[in-house]
């Protein structure tokens, strides 16, 4: 279980990941997976509060501005959790992220 000073993964880089911030997240969301993992944090409530932390300042006044909805269970699939409710808001947000300058250096080629 985690112990004391959380340590082992960064802040979220915002100014370095302006250029495909999408995948520049899924990867960052990777990486604080493993981390919690091998941190042995397995409650829903802690992963969702240090997976905020962890993104520091700027991810924390987000998803403070972001409308964050757990969705109900419906069939087979299980009622959403406030940690994947977060993920998903913010896999929303930063996906949506496009760069123009990059798709219009395609549409050019």
């Amino acid at each position: 279980m985690l112990q004391g000073t959380i340590a082992g993964i960064e802040h979220f880089d915002w100014d370095a990941a302006r250029t495909n911030i999408g995948a520049k997240w899924v990867t960052r969301l990777k990486r604080f997976e493993l981390f919690a993992l091998a941190s042995g944090v397995t409650d829903n409530a802690r992963l969702r509060a240090l997976l905020i932390h962890c993104g520091g300042g700027k991810l924390f006044d987000l998803v403070n501005t972001l409308t964050i909805t757990p969705r109900e269970a419906q069939g087979d699939v299980a009622e959403e959790t406030e940690y994947d409710a977060t993920k998903r808001a913010l896999m929303e947000h930063f996906t949506a992220k496009r760069n123009p300058e990059y798709g219009e250096c395609l549409l050019e080629n």
